[in-house]
């Protein structure tokens, strides 16, 4: 069994792979006061749960999201396809992103992925 099947397998009844229970995260969510067309990017996103929660909640935003596996990007596209057009996906390591990305964001989810400032 490889990394990316082990991962899906382990975070099959908890979507976001983070220490924080839904309670915690409902409650960041809500805490989040986005100006205008605010930008967030989900490094590490696995399977979108967490920015789909956020773009369900917060319509002005537009999402990118970003991880090394195929599998977890595939379950995101499932499970934010509903958002459209308001969110990017890309399979790529978060230092290689970043690296390349010029694009401002105003809100980073990062929670256990091997995140770089620049």
């Amino acid at each position: 069994m490889d990394r990316d099947e082990l991962s899906l397998l382990a975070h099959g009844r908890h979507p976001i792979a983070c220490p924080f229970g839904d309670r915690k995260v409902d409650r960041l969510i809500e805490q989040l006061e986005p100006a205008g067309a605010a930008g967030l990017l989900d490094v590490g996103c696995g399977q979108g749960e967490w920015l789909a929660r956020v773009l369900s909640a917060h319509s002005g935003i537009r999402g990118v999201a970003i991880d090394r596996s195929a599998r977890s990007l595939a379950a995101a596209r499932d499970r934010i396809a509903l958002l459209g057009s308001r969110i990017e996906l890309h399979q790529v390591d978060a230092s290689t992103y970043v690296q390349d990305c010029s694009d401002p964001f105003d809100i980073i989810l990062c929670a256990g992925s091997p995140c770089l400032a620049r």
